[in-house]
């Protein structure tokens, strides 16, 4: 189990519904406090309201784009909130620049994206 120390409310935003159930299964087996959105017009309603530590963000979704999502979540969240990038488009500089703190490649190794989120203070 995670420390204490690296304990994070997450937020998954992805609208393939397997990608997010093995995602949450693996963080929540880490300790963390795990919610779920399937689009990226939910995941700012949801991250809004919940303030999380880290947002776990899908680039390419339906209603709005990942990058939008990481824009419209720093305009209303500044820097408190740590966004990871996951998507399977080699974008890293675009990703840097909509404010994604992290970037994962996919396919990946999911405990990448555990890494991702505990390396995040």
């Amino acid at each position: 189990m995670a420390n204490d120390n690296l304990r994070r409310r997450v937020l998954l935003v992805d609208d393939d519904e397997l990608t997010r159930q093995s995602l949450r299964m693996l963080l929540e087996s880490e300790g963390h406090a795990v919610q779920e959105a399937d689009d990226g017009l939910d995941g700012v309603i949801k991250a809004k309201a919940l303030k999380p530590d880290v947002v776990v963000v899908d680039i390419e979704m339906p209603v709005i784009d990942g990058y939008s999502v990481a824009r419209r979540l720093r305009e209303a969240l500044g820097a408190g909130v740590r966004l990871v990038a996951l998507t399977g488009h080699n974008e890293r500089e675009r990703a840097c620049a909509a404010g994604f703190d992290v970037f994962v490649l996919k396919p990946s190794d999911p405990e990448e994206v555990v890494r991702a989120v505990e390396g995040l203070a």
